[in-house]
């Protein structure tokens, strides 16, 4: 997925960005952003998270799925 999320992040011109975190050494992060499998990525907007999903997920859904809880921000 690291290659996915990279990829994602070129192609829009660093308009994203990518955080990771060890969950198993920040386990009260994890806990607070409601991580209950790895991996969980975490949509943030404006330092606020909009979105989880779980799992590996091909690229075209993982940027649709980005598209569409961006667009729910606006």
């Amino acid at each position: 997925m690291a290659a996915v999320l990279e990829a994602i992040c070129a192609e829009r011109g660093g308009a994203l960005e990518i955080v990771k975190v060890n969950a198993a050494e920040h386990g009260q992060r994890a806990v607070a952003l409601g991580v209950r499998a790895v991996p969980t990525f975490v949509l943030f907007s404006r330092g606020q998270p909009i979105a989880s999903t779980t799992g590996s997920i091909p690229k075209t859904q993982f940027e649709r799925w980005i598209d569409t809880e961006l667009a729910r921000t606006t």
